[in-house]
């Protein structure tokens, strides 16, 4: 299957590159590689490979830059592109994502899995030229998922490996919508709240791609709600002048007819504004287009947004001036502290661009050695099993540090919804079926079907899943392992409860301490980087919950969190602000 499909490799790290290379042509590909961009463009041009592996952070051009090349390019539009870098942030998946790329690879990471990922890709580029198998069919769209391609009125469709699963996706789904938070969720594996335009820029492409059918996909907004009060808002009053005209937030009021009525000082530090703007039209009195338009525009945008101008970052949030019609725009500089996180996350990911390669490697290089066990010495397979172990041991402790990093840096509260605790539960159980299965360890699941919580999806997975694994590392075997959640006066407790080894009182309040362990050797043995509660205390503690440890020595281990239930019947606040991509029967519309 493998034998003779082409794959190049465009990374600037020789170990890393060799690693890739030499696995690659062990499992029968031919293989072509690239130092940089430059090289790895022309490489892919001349060679046409139906599978690339970039690197994000390349010495001349950026990752990003190459992908966008490939899908302008007919000749290698249908690469199948796997990002490969030490850079985990969701900022540098999503752009990856937004320029084409199909699938994205954190280092340090499995060789064999990386190698597993080429071959699945290089199937698909394999696919045959016609149906292999049973279709589906929709109207003029007819999608083979056996080989992972699509037609319309019979004509095939030049899809990259994520348009077809956006449209697969969509097609089974068909008459209903889709949110944008579910396509995120389902499509990317991105965080469903992740504030994006990465499904509109692919769902934008896949309708260009339909044609004919492209009015199959419809964009639908969600109806806006009028402003509480919106109707009282006044201008009138020396206190109301002088507060407007002291205020650091620029501001600019516009009448039922379109024109200018107010502006202050803070506006005009902000955005060039004509000395005598009150009684013009925004367009005349403000050159900043984005600003205007948003004010002409016919209906108010849902909530605020980030406009550029020159090298400032302002928030700009727009209001109704009810009944006497108008508009009212709050605008506020958010320069400083754009600058300041921005350098925050480039030293961030800086940092774990420069530790994750050289683990990358070491661990790379233990797992190549350990596939060829039987013809090493056993001493010398035990020494590289210590090797790779450890190596999993600085990547887990790299990860952990940078999730702290990111949560200090986190200004106020993760926002909340209601969550279905069970979905959460098992997920994280799921995740841990290894682990469990090596102690032969048993669950005991106490959660209510309809249960929900007010929390953060992706906090609250990671607290219940850093809570489930601890409950198996430090068990005894052929242990169990209890989660249960029920209500209590005005909360929901959520509990996980083991019967191991315990914790003495006396270490009850540092069990939550950065790199605290109660029994060091222990920990290490296990795998522990010492960070793991600590990361789960700030989620709890940027939830606005509260958890506590009860537990003493032999007697096993009580881990319980204060959550708050969800408003019974609130079914819409799951829901989040917008709905996109609906996708109508035989090209007809979801309607309401």
């Amino acid at each position: 299957m493998t034998e003779g499909v082409q794959v190049l490799v465009v990374e600037d790290e020789d170990d890393i590159r060799n690693l890739v290379v030499m696995n690659l042509r062990r499992a029968g590909f031919e293989v072509l590689d690239a130092p940089d961009g430059a090289t790895g463009l022309a490489l892919a041009r001349a060679h046409r490979p139906p599978v690339v592996l970039l690197d994000l952070m390349l010495p001349d051009r950026s990752g990003t830059e190459i992908c966008r090349a490939l899908r302008s390019s007919p000749d290698t539009a249908d690469a199948y592109v796997i990002m490969l870098t030490a850079r985990g942030e969701e900022e540098d998946r999503v752009a990856g994502f937004e320029v084409g790329a199909d699938d994205y690879v954190t280092k340090p990471f499995s060789v064999r899995e990386l190698v597993l990922r080429v071959k699945a890709a290089a199937r698909r580029a394999r696919a045959p030229a016609a149906p292999g198998g049973p279709t589906r069919d929709l109207g003029m769209v007819r999608i083979d998922p056996e080989a992972h391609r699509a037609w319309v009125a019979e004509v095939e469709m030049d899809l990259t490996a994520t348009e077809y699963k956006l449209l697969l996706h969509l097609c089974d789904r068909a008459g209903r919508l889709c949110e944008r938070g579910e396509l995120l969720a389902d499509v990317w594996e991105l965080p469903p709240t992740l504030n994006t335009r990465t499904v509109d820029t692919h769902v934008k492409r896949l309708r260009q791609k339909l044609g004919d059918a492209a009015h199959y996909v419809e964009t639908v907004a969600r109806q806006r709600l009028p402003l509480p009060g919106a109707g009282d808002v006044t201008d009138d009053g020396a206190l109301a002048a002088l507060l407007v005209e002291r205020s650091p937030n620029g501001i600019l009021v516009t009448g039922a007819d379109g024109r200018i009525r107010m502006t202050n000082p803070a506006l005009a530090a902000m955005v060039p504004v004509v000395p005598d703007a009150v009684g013009r039209p925004p367009l005349e009195a403000v050159p900043v287009p984005a600003l205007v338009a948003a004010l002409m525009a016919p209906e108010l945008p849902e909530g605020s947004f980030v406009l550029r101008h020159g090298s400032r970052h302002l928030r700009v949030r727009l209001l109704s001036m009810g009944e006497q019609g108008g508009r009212l725009a709050l605008i506020q500089d958010e320069t400083g502290s754009h600058m300041v996180e921005r350098e925050r996350s480039e030293f961030v990911g800086n940092v774990s661009h420069e530790l994750r390669t050289p683990a990358t490697a070491i661990a790379g290089y233990a797992e190549t050695l350990l596939e060829d066990r039987d013809r090493l010495d056993p001493y010398v397979v035990d020494m590289v099993e210590v090797i790779a172990r450890n190596a999993r041991r600085l990547t887990d402790l790299f990860d952990d540090l940078l999730v702290l990093t990111r949560l200090d840096a986190l200004p106020g509260s993760l926002p909340t919804a209601p969550v279905a605790l069970l979905p959460v539960v098992r997920e994280a159980i799921d995740k841990a079926a290894s682990l469990a299965e090596s102690k032969r360890m048993h669950f005991e699941v106490l959660v209510p079907a309809g249960m929900r919580v007010m929390g953060n999806r992706d906090a609250l997975g990671h607290i219940v899943g850093n809570l489930v694994n601890n409950a198996i590392k430090y068990s005894y075997d052929d242990g169990l392992v209890t989660v249960r959640a029920q209500f209590r006066g005005p909360f929901v407790l959520f509990e996980v409860i083991d019967v191991g080894i315990g914790i003495d009182p006396a270490y009850h309040a540092r069990v939550f301490d950065r790199f605290f362990r109660v029994d060091k050797g222990r920990a290490r043995a296990a795998g522990g980087t010492g960070l793991g509660l600590s990361i789960v205390k700030k989620l709890v503690d940027k939830m606005g919950a509260a958890i506590e440890v009860r537990s003493r020595p032999g007697e096993g281990s009580l881990f319980r969190v204060l959550l708050r239930p969800a408003p019974t019947g609130d079914l819409a606040a799951e829901e989040p602000t917008e709905s996109l991509a609906a996708l109508g029967r035989s090209g007809q519309g979801s309607g309401g």
